[in-house]
C-alpha cells in the first residue's frame, strides 16, 4: 500500500541484527536451516505508550499490525486483536475506530506482541521476524489534530511469566505454563509505572522487507461465553459444560495462595469415569498451568486459542463460585441470524446445527481446516467451508482472502500451494486445481468482476503448469512435483494409494 508511513518498526532488541529466514520452498525441494533458537520462541512482548490529549477526541483511527499477533488495549480495555496471518511480502494491517476508548487526559495504548517461532500451517513464523507499528490519528473536538506513531519513546517488556511446557498438533501451539508471580499486574491500565521498562530497538519500515496492506478481512469476534453448567466433583476440582463446541480460551478469577498451581484441561469429549478428555484424538494435549500470585481476586487468562467444548481446572484452592470461570470465545464475525432452518425432521434441524457450528469454529482469521490440529488454510477444506459461509452469511470476504493468500503462494510455484499462508509447505495436485472452481463460486456469490479480472494471470500460469502433465486422453499423469490426496482410512482404499 502506498502509505506515506511514519511509524518505525519496534522489537525487541534481541531479534534486531538477526537476518529474516526465507522459509518459503518447494516441498520436494527442502530449505536447508539451523534450528531455530529456543530462547527466541514462544515471546510475549508487552508493549506501552502513554500520551496525553488535550481535548476530548471527535475521531481516532488507529492502524496496528505485529509479527506474529497481538492483543491490543487502550486505557486498561482490551479493543482486539490480530492480524490475520499473510507473508510477510503481502503483510497484513488492521484499522480500528478507537475514539470511544480515547479520553482527554492522560490515555495509553497497550499491545502484547506474540512472536510464535515455530514453523506450521498457521503462522510465517521462525523466520525471526518480530515487531509491531502502530499510527494513532486523533482530531479532538476542539478542532486539534494528533498523531502518535510507534517510535523510540515507547515502553517495552518482555514477559518472564509466560513458559512452556511443550508443543501440541502439528506444532500448531504451545502449552501455556503461566507464572502468575512474574506477570506485571494492570500493565494495561493509564496508571501502572512503566519507568523501568526497557526501550525497544527500532527502524524505518523501509529497511525492513515487508510489504504492508489492509486486511481485506474484519477483525474477529470476541465475546465472553458463560458455562452451561458449573458443578464441584471433588474437592479442587471443577467441571464447565459450554453445552457445545467452542473456538476460544479460558478465564477465571481464582483465590488462593502465593506459588499455587493450577491446571486446566480442555476437551471435545468426557472419558467413561466423567473426566474431560484432554489428550484428544487430534494429537492435541489439552493442559495448561497457571501459578497464582496469591493476589485478591487473581484473574487467569490464558492467550491462544483452542476447540473445546469442556473444561476441567483441577487443584483449585478455594471455591469457584458461579460467575468465576468462563470462556473467551472468537472466531469470524458471523450472524447466526442471517440463514437457519427449521423443519419437520428433527434429524435434519440437527445437521444443520451441526453444519453451521463447523463454519462457525473453522472460520477464524482464515478459513481453517480445523481449530485444533493443523489450524491451516487448506484451499481443498476451503472450497467446501467457503461456499457453506457465503451462503449462511452472505459475507464473501472471507472467501476472497483464501483465494488471495493461495494466489500469492505463485512465488513458491506457479501452480501453487495446497495450505497457504504459512511456513510448512505442502503441495497436493487436487487442492490446487480446486482453486479455480472456488475463484468461480467466489465470482457467482460476489460479481466481483475486478477481482476476477486481476486473478486471471495466476490461473493463466496455473494452467500452464498443470499442461505438463496433460496427456493423449485429456487427463493428469505423473504430477511428480505434488502429491495426491487419498483421504482414506488405509483399510478402505482398494489397494491404491500414491507415493
Amino acid at each position: 500500500m502506498d502509505h506515506p508511513w511514519k511509524a518505525l518498526w519496534i522489537q525487541d532488541p534481541r531479534f534486531a541484527g538477526l537476518t529474516p529466514r526465507n522459509l518459503l520452498h518447494k516441498q520436494n525441494r527442502p530449505a536447508e536451516l539451523p534450528p531455530h533458537d529456543p530462547a527466541l520462541q514462544n515471546v510475549h512482548m508487552l508493549v506501552r505508550k502513554v500520551f496525553d490529549l488535550p481535548a476530548e477526541p471527535a475521531s481516532a483511527r488507529l492502524i496496528l499490525t505485529a509479527d506474529d499477533y497481538y492483543h491490543l488495549y487502550i486505557n486498561g480495555q482490551f479493543v482486539g486483536q490480530g492480524p490475520a496471518p499473510a507473508y510477510p511480502f503481502h503483510y497484513n494491517f488492521n484499522t480500528w475506530d478507537v475514539a470511544s476508548s480515547l479520553a482527554q487526559g492522560r490515555n495509553v495504548i497497550a499491545v502484547q506482541v506474540y512472536y510464535q517461532g515455530l514453523r506450521n500451517r498457521v503462522w510465517n513464523s521462525a523466520d525471526y521476524r518480530q515487531g509491531m507499528f502502530a499510527e494513532l490519528a486523533v482530531t479532538t473536538k476542539a478542532g486539534g489534530a494528533i498523531v502518535i506513531t510507534s517510535d523510540e519513546t515507547w515502553r517495552i517488556r518482555i514477559s518472564p511469566a509466560h513458559k512452556s511446557a511443550g508443543t501440541i498438533g502439528y506444532d500448531t501451539q504451545f502449552i501455556e505454563d503461566i507464572d502468575g508471580r512474574l506477570l506485571e499486574v494492570d500493565w494495561q491500565g493509564v496508571g501502572f509505572d512503566d519507568s523501568q521498562w526497557d526501550r525497544p530497538a527500532v527502524s524505518a519500515l523501509s529497511d525492513t522487507d515487508y510489504t504492508f496492506v489492509p486486511q481485506v478481512t474484519p477483525p474477529l469476534a470476541v465475546y465472553n461465553l458463560a458455562p452451561k453448567t458449573q458443578r464441584q466433583v471433588s474437592p479442587g476440582r471443577y467441571m464447565l459444560d459450554f453445552g457445545r463446541e467452542i473456538t476460544g480460551r479460558i478465564a477465571m478469577r481464582v483465590r488462593g495462595p502465593r506459588g499455587h498451581r493450577i491446571a486446566v484441561r480442555c476437551g471435545e469429549e468426557l472419558n467413561p469415569d466423567g473426566s474431560v478428555r484432554y489428550q484428544m484424538r487430534c494429537n492435541c494435549t489439552y493442559q495448561d498451568f497457571w501459578t497464582l500470585a496469591g493476589s485478591p481476586g487473581e484473574t487467569i487468562e490464558f492467550f491462544d486459542y483452542k476447540a473445546f467444548r469442556y473444561a476441567e481446572v483441577l487443584h483449585v484452592p478455594a471455591p469457584l463460585a458461579s460467575g468465576d470461570a468462563w470462556a473467551i470465545v472468537r472466531h469470524y464475525p458471523l450472524d447466526e441470524r442471517a440463514a437457519d432452518l427449521h423443519s419437520s425432521h428433527p434429524g435434519l434441524d440437527d445437521i444443520w446445527t451441526i453444519c453451521a457450528a463447523g463454519v462457525r469454529g473453522c472460520c477464524q482469521e482464515t478459513m481453517v481446516d480445523c481449530p485444533s490440529r493443523e489450524k491451516g488454510q487448506y484451499v481443498n477444506d476451503a472450497a467446501v467451508t467457503a461456499h457453506s459461509h457465503m451462503l449462511l452469511t452472505g459475507d464473501t470476504r472471507l472467501t476472497r482472502k483464501v483465494l488471495e493468500d493461495a494466489a500469492l503462494s505463485r512465488t513458491i510455484c506457479p501452480g501453487l500451494m495446497a495450505v497457504a499462508p504459512g511456513t510448512v509447505m505442502q503441495e497436493i495436485a487436487e487442492a490446487s486445481l480446486l482453486w479455480p472452481v472456488l475463484l468461480w463460486e467466489y465470482y457467482q456469490h460476489s460479481g466481483d468482476g475486478a477481482f476476477l479480472w486481476d486473478m486471471l494471470p495466476v490461473l493463466e500460469g496455473q494452467m500452464q503448469y498443470f499442461q505438463r502433465y496433460e496427456d493423449a486422453a485429456g487427463l493428469l499423469a505423473n504430477v511428480c512435483e505434488k502429491w495426491n490426496l487419498v483421504d482414506w482410512p488405509a483399510n478402505c482404499r482398494d489397494g491404491y494409494d500414491f507415493d
